[in-house]
């Protein structure tokens, strides 16, 4: 009986000893809190997920007084690069999901890096509407796990 026993016994151990050791993650996430820079102030989360295995990345938006969060995919990111006298800045690009159909997309910017002052914003551009809204990062809005603390 012991024989029989001996290898699933062996199989158990090593789990116990090394749980989860073969499907490490390195998954990361990121909260930003946006207030458009124009017009009506319009105030959005941005929360992002990236995982570094498996070269993913993913996340939602919700926006100031809904409850509901929109889907948003990664499409693509650049970094920073010098051209001489001007400068690329590094910016991440995703596209919102609605109701099943790709609805609009968001482009994330870091302005001025590499100057010494930078800052980060954001435009969304709504595909039905051909609309753009920009934004910048609120950094006076203190995030808590309910999301962003906006200050009137």
């Amino acid at each position: 009986m012991i024989k029989n026993f001996s290898k699933p016994m062996a199989a158990i151990v090593f789990l116990c000893l090394h749980p989860f050791g073969i499907a490490r993650a390195d998954i990361s996430s990121e909260t930003a809190c946006y207030v458009s820079s124009d017009g009506k102030p319009v105030r959005f989360e941005f929360h992002s997920y990236h995982d570094s295995g498996r070269k993913w990345s993913g996340g939602f938006v919700r926006y100031e007084n809904s409850t509901e969060s929109i889907p948003v995919i990664f499409i693509s990111s650049n970094t920073a690069k010098n051209f001489g006298e001007s400068v690329l800045e590094p910016s991440s690009k995703w596209l919102e999901i609605s109701r099943g159909k790709i609805s609009g997309e968001y482009v994330l910017l870091r302005e001025g890096a590499g100057t010494g002052v930078s800052g980060y914003v954001a435009t969304y551009r709504n595909y039905e509407k051909n609309k753009v809204l920009n934004f910048v990062l609120n950094p006076a809005a203190g995030f808590e796990a309910a999301g962003c603390k906006w200050v009137n």
